[in-house]
């Protein structure tokens, strides 16, 4: 955190019933002028402080409960699709029996290719 100036706490009246406390930041952060901000209330060196967070969107709590919801929603659906999934009664999936890459028949051998004095040492590719 770093320290950016001092100011005095001044007040805005808009209307005679309503005044709110009003924080003048240096000139330098002209460019946040009409972002949106979140502001937190906590606490330095056993003071009441403030910490305002500026973002291009702020996230509220109700969208982000929202968004987890519909999240937890999909996963159901998805547990769901892969649960009615059956295997075929002939249909196995052996790992251990697939044919690899370049081993059918008819497929030529592979030649290994000698680099001399290659920066790594390595003689066999």
């Amino acid at each position: 955190m770093k320290r950016i100036g001092e100011t005095k706490i001044g007040k805005l009246t808009p209307k005679p019933h309503l005044t709110y406390p009003l924080i003048r930041l240096p000139p330098e952060f002209a460019e946040i002028i009409g972002k949106k901000a979140q502001i937190f209330e906590t606490e330095y060196d056993e003071n009441r402080a403030f910490l305002i967070v500026v973002a291009e969107g702020v996230i509220k709590p109700d969208d982000v409960e929202k968004r987890i919801s519909e999240l937890e929603k999909q996963v159901r659906e998805l547990k769901e699709a892969f649960s009615k999934i059956r295997p075929m009664e002939d249909d196995s999936f052996d790992l251990k029996n697939m044919r690899r890459p370049g081993f059918e028949p008819g497929a030529r051998a592979r030649q290994a290719l000698v680099l001399p004095d290659y920066t790594t040492g390595a003689r066999l590719l």
